[in-house]
């Protein structure tokens, strides 16, 4: 059982393309059975995929003594396999008073925080969690009841951003099996019990009635999830091509005459970071404003809002779009053959295999970084700085971006990191639509 899963891991990290050689590996290892399980294959696939393993351990400051049972136990599990091995402290009862947030969703939220920063701390490109088929099963009927778009059913994807999943197509079943064919011991979090948490009261009370009507219930539910992923895939990149053709703002008859489907992806992914925390209601809401009159608008969550313009319908940040720089970037992918791509300062050539992520157009956040020639980061607030630009236009410069990662800050530089090389197959052609136009009516 052990061998034969640790080859299944294996060839599933192959084809989702998890992990090159000479990349370091970071895992979130809590203790619990599935990250203990985790680290015993990634540390023996280590030496013949080529990468460098590294444990990480988030102390939520919750359970007391228990949680700091589970730090220890991490630790001593590391340092048996020489792992090297860190943990930190993070007080989600604290932050979650102070945000008005629930206790798991802050947890969540300061444990990938953390992650990430240890990520960047040693190098790691990528970030393993031990989410498996079962959780996925489950993520797919928290998403269906919450009232979740086809993206939030497509729930975990094997890899996001730097994030990989190697045990998302393995049941815990299987996972428990292997512990104890090997031996291993792991901890429990007394926590899991309690109803009272959605996840739980899913986990413990829901799947199990599934299962009686249909043994493979969750694995046909981690299935929809694959068959959600691709269709919303597929209308990303429509939404994608649509908003590239038409610019934005969005012209109201272009939207108007788009099908339903396409129109609210389009309308989604105008909001910042792809109208993530939009509910249904948001997206419906700023439809009906193609038929409304010229200044209305509808406030999102996290500050953004939808404005009726004349002939176009704008998503912006704050209170004033007038704020948001003017400009629309647009963008293609397409073959590469090895021509020569112009030396313009509006319009860049990128190598589109290096870029990883979804792509969006925003201001400035904090966190945000480009690479350099020889590969080390640098933050774009220290560039604006360096570059002494002025601290009142800083917000306004636009930013085509890959999550954190800044592909081009438009006007000023590209990042070194996705620049076409010899082997580049596909590029992604970036354009700020008015300023190549104003400087060609200048040089006619």
């Amino acid at each position: 059982m052990r061998e034969e899963l640790t080859a299944r891991v294996k060839q599933y990290m192959i084809e989702q393309g998890m992990v090159r050689s000479g990349e370091r590996v970071l895992l979130a290892l809590s203790g619990g059975g599935d990250s203990v399980c985790l680290v015993q294959i990634l540390s023996a696939l280590a030496g013949e995929m080529g990468y460098s393993l590294f444990a990480f351990h988030v102390h939520h400051g919750i359970r007391g003594a228990s949680a700091d049972a589970d730090e220890a136990f991490c630790e001593a599990f590391c340092r048996e396999r020489g792992i090297p091995f860190r943990s930190e402290h993070v007080d989600v009862p604290g932050e979650a008073a102070r945000c008005g947030t629930g206790i798991e969703e802050t947890a969540r939220t300061l444990r990938y925080r953390a992650l990430e920063a240890e990520a960047e701390r040693i190098g790691a490109q990528r970030i393993a969690a031990a989410h498996h088929l079962d959780d996925q099963a489950e993520t797919v009927l928290l998403q269906l009841v919450r009232g979740s778009g086809l993206s939030g059913l497509a729930a975990m994807r094997p890899v996001t951003g730097r994030i990989i999943r190697p045990l998302l197509a393995v049941q815990k079943e299987e996972i428990l099996s292997f512990l104890r064919e090997a031996g291993l011991a792991w901890r429990e979090d007394e926590t899991n019990e309690d109803l009272s948490l959605a996840r739980n009261r899913v986990r413990l009370a829901v799947m199990p009635e599934l299962k009686a009507v249909n043994a493979q219930a969750a694995r046909h539910l981690a299935q929809a999830a694959e068959t959600a992923a691709e269709a919303a895939d597929w209308l990303a990149q429509e939404a994608e091509a649509f908003l590239a053709r038409e610019g934005v703002p969005v012209p109201v008859s272009a939207l108007r005459e788009a099908p339903a489907a396409l129109r609210r992806e389009v309308l989604r992914r105008m909001a910042p970071e792809h109208g993530k925390d939009l509910a249904r209601a948001h997206i419906l809401a700023a439809e009906k404003l193609l038929d409304q009159p010229v200044g209305r608008r509808i406030d999102l969550p996290g500050g953004a809002v939808f404005v009726r313009e004349y002939e176009t319908l704008r998503c912006c940040r704050g209170t004033d779009p007038d704020t948001v720089p003017a400009g629309r970037i647009v963008w293609e992918r397409r073959p590469y053959h090895g021509e020569k791509f112009p030396e313009k300062r509006y319009t860049k050539w990128m190598d589109y295999d290096r870029i990883g992520a979804d792509i969006a157009v925003r201001t400035r956040r904090r966190g945000d970084w480009f690479l350099l020639a020889d590969g080390s980061r640098k933050s774009v607030s220290r560039y604006m700085i360096d570059e002494k630009i002025p601290a009142r236009d800083r917000d306004r410069i636009l930013l085509v971006t890959a999550g954190s990662h800044v592909l081009w800050i438009v006007g000023h530089r590209m990042c070194d990191g996705v620049k076409i090389g010899p082997d580049t197959r596909e590029i992604l052609v970036c354009r700020l639509r008015e300023a190549e136009d104003e400087q060609s009516e200048r040089n006619h």
